[in-house]
């Protein structure tokens, strides 16, 4: 065991190119600081902050999205004052809708002030948005290049998706989520797995859904259904 070890190590070293791999770390740079710059263009405005001692504690704002991207998961981190404090307090809310905001489109949400502090000087808050970003739309966009074969069917592939409650006599499915998919690209797709955000309750707790389904799709192929549970 030690040999074959000793001998892939050597073939490693051997077959190491420190040009290429600096190219491989300039390029993953060059995609994170363009990813970065979309989500730069992630805005929230018109905020309102209503912070009763023994009353509501949230924030009001407009998210708009002015990315290439579809965000969800969207979430504000904010600082704060409170009396006699010289430094900022700071926080990050809950998350505020799991829906889609597409490119161009902006919601009006409102945020929980779970952790702020009860002393806190409402006028005071500067937030911004968290938001996660669609990685089809980052990848179809070309902010990030495809690494693996999921990627590029990912990226060459058109998923829509329409989440709700199933019929209370299904109990093993409470939740389904019926949609189409369509295959640009030049392989054939035979399984689709999906990860979908659910808020559990109003104090904004969330959970991440995984389903999958055996579906067959080829190359060009498009409208094919899918219903998982």
């Amino acid at each position: 065991m030690l040999f074959i070890l000793l001998i892939w190590w050597g073939y490693g070293w051997l077959t190491a190119d420190p040009v290429r791999e600096q190219h491989q770390v300039e390029l993953r740079r060059e995609e994170y600081e363009r990813v970065k710059i979309q989500e730069r263009r992630v805005t929230v405005s018109q905020v309102q902050v209503s912070f009763e001692e023994h009353g509501a504690r949230e924030i009001t704002a407009r998210v708009s999205n002015g990315s290439v991207a579809r965000i969800s998961d969207v979430a504000l981190k904010c600082s704060y004052h409170r009396p006699d404090e010289d430094h900022l307090w700071r926080l990050t809310t809950p998350v505020g809708t799991t829906s889609v905001i597409a490119p161009g489109e902006s919601k009006r949400l409102s945020f929980w002030l779970r952790d702020a502090a009860s002393d806190a000087i409402a006028t005071t808050f500067e937030c911004e948005p968290s938001v996660w970003m669609d990685q089809a739309d980052i990848l179809r966009t070309g902010l990030v290049g495809p690494k693996t074969l999921d990627d590029q069917l990912l990226a060459r592939s058109d998923i829509r998706v329409e989440a709700r409650l199933g019929q209370e006599r299904r109990q093993y499915a409470p939740i389904l989520a019926r949609g189409s998919i369509t295959n640009d690209s030049k392989a054939d797709i035979g399984y689709l797995s999906l990860s979908c955000s659910a808020f559990m309750n109003e104090l904004g707790r969330m959970e991440i859904i995984h389903g999958g389904t055996a579906i067959y799709a080829a190359p060009g192929e498009g409208n094919v259904g899918a219903v998982l549970g």
